[in-house]
């Protein structure tokens, strides 16, 4: 990570707390290029009382509120790229724009028909899938997902990604620069086994509606 990104995100956090969390993974859920998990570790050294981050001569902030912080910045940015995906992609916003330039029209068909079949499953993903959740998220606007059920499942994921880096955070406060440390090289496992899930689950849908067929192509023989 660049080295005025790290400071900046400090600066945020040391000052703002738990407001400064919640802006700062609703602009990153606005579309800027920019990380969720480093905040969440940052805002769980602050919680700590071996925090690096924490004030001379001030209070840790409380683990419990910075972690509904994490998930009302998290759901809010999310929120905000969902319905972009269902309103907005005419707009000027950076999201519109990027996904006008890749869902062309017979990808937006493509990607209709997938999120009516697999699009809880693919929400879910989502979530852990650094560098793609804008685009599922905005996909699952433009598939006309019903929002109840976008924000059940992407809240269902954020309650279990957003507490465990704060804890992680939280946990290993006294040792934040090896803890960043092992930030890339933990997302470029995390993206493998989500590309080897995906790939599985593909595979295993794709066998079942084979199965489906033959069963169906066995039950009415064709007539001679």
């Amino acid at each position: 990570m660049k080295a005025w990104l790290l400071a900046f995100f400090i600066a945020v956090l040391t000052h703002g707390s738990y407001f400064g969390l919640i802006g700062v993974l609703l602009v990153a859920g606005m579309g800027l290029p920019l990380p969720e998990d480093i905040p969440l570790f940052l805002a769980g050294n602050i919680c700590s009382p071996e925090g690096l981050l924490v004030k001379a001569g001030s209070e840790p902030a409380n683990l419990y509120v910075m972690i509904l912080a994490g998930l009302l910045g998290v759901l809010s940015g999310d929120t905000f790229i969902f319905y972009v995906g269902r309103h907005g992609l005419s707009g000027n916003n950076i999201v519109a724009r990027h996904i006008r330039k890749v869902m062309t029209p017979s990808r937006r068909a493509k990607v209709d028909h997938h999120f009516h079949r697999f699009g809880a499953f693919t929400v879910f993903i989502g979530r852990f899938a650094p560098g793609l959740r804008s685009l599922v998220f905005a996909s699952a606007g433009m598939s006309k997902m019903a929002y109840w059920k976008f924000l059940m499942i992407d809240g269902f994921a954020a309650c279990i990604s957003v507490p465990v880096f704060i804890w992680l955070g939280y946990h290993f406060a006294a040792h934040l620069t090896w803890l960043l440390g092992k930030v890339e090289s933990v997302q470029q496992v995390v993206i493998i086994l989500l590309v080897v899930g995906a790939v599985g689950g593909a595979g295993y849908w794709g066998f079942r509606w084979y199965q489906r067929r033959k069963q169906q192509k066995s039950a009415y023989p064709p007539v001679s």
